[in-house]
């Protein structure tokens, strides 16, 4: 078992890594710790830095989407700008970065994503960033085949998915559509991301606003698009330092029990 200093330690190359080191290569640690709570930041650095982000089940790139994800659900701006800003340095893609944000419209909702657009919009700037997602909506496509894509991706996921009854209220068959036409056709489907990439999203998205059911359904999803059973596990350890470790537990424990269940 690795000595406390040496997962100390182990940390200083993720940070690096994540653009929080100085040109010593030492850790950038905020004022505010050293003065206040020096073992504060000692913890983070060790358990969140040089456990968490170290473990190999996930790569550096995904533990980055998984806490853009969180951070901008949760609307913690100010960490949500320095992680945009460390995803950048990892080497995410500007539009890889957009395409997070626009994935959560559904889940988060408008102004939520409207919020963390502009807050990726101001480190794009400050880095004099030029970039803009790519425009793949086409208004002039026809709805039938919006309408389509979105049922063949929902299928890759949800394949035994049912469709309203025709008992069903006019609300709920027109909500199903609405569902498959811009949250499946108009955004699962997008280039950008892989549905790999998607999943993850989703996944950190749900657990961290409390969607067990959600977090069940897209545990067995992501079994189905090739993510193993631990990397999805995986998912809810790493956003235990960003949602803390009850709701991570609780997410970690569903999405088990979900995946013991899947056929």
């Amino acid at each position: 078992m690795p000595s406390l200093e040496e997962r100390f330690q182990a940390a200083v190359p993720v940070l690096a890594q994540l653009g929080r080191v100085d040109a010593k290569g030492d850790p950038v640690v905020s004022p505010m710790f050293r003065e206040l709570a020096p073992d504060q930041w000692r913890i983070i650095q060790e358990a969140c830095f040089g456990v968490l982000w170290t473990r190999d089940v996930l790569t550096t790139r995904q533990r980055s989407i998984i806490t853009i994800a969180s951070l901008a659900v949760l609307r913690r701006d100010e960490n949500l700008r320095g992680h945009i800003a460390s995803g950048l340095d990892l080497g995410l893609g500007p539009e890889e970065i957009l395409e997070v944000i626009l994935h959560l419209l559904f889940y988060a909702g408008a102004p939520i994503t409207n919020t963390a657009l502009g807050v990726v919009d101001e480190v794009f700037k400050q880095r004099g960033i030029d970039a803009q997602m790519a425009r793949v909506f086409d208004p002039t496509e026809d709805a039938e085949a919006v309408h389509q894509r979105g049922m063949e991706t929902r299928a890759q996921l949800f394949p035994d998915l049912s469709h309203p009854s025709d008992t069903a209220s006019e609300p709920q068959r027109a909500m199903e559509a609405y569902i498959v036409d811009y949250f499946w056709g108009s955004v699962w489907s997008r280039p950008g991301l892989s549905l790999q990439d998607r999943v993850i999203i989703a996944i950190a998205a749900t657990a961290t606003l409390g969607l067990e059911p959600l977090v069940s359904g897209y545990s067995r999803a992501a079994l189905r698009l090739g993510l193993t059973s631990d990397q999805v596990e995986e998912v809810c350890f790493h956003l235990s330092f960003y949602i803390g470790v009850p709701m991570s537990l609780r997410a970690a424990n569903t999405a088990r029990q979900a995946m013991a269940n899947a056929t």
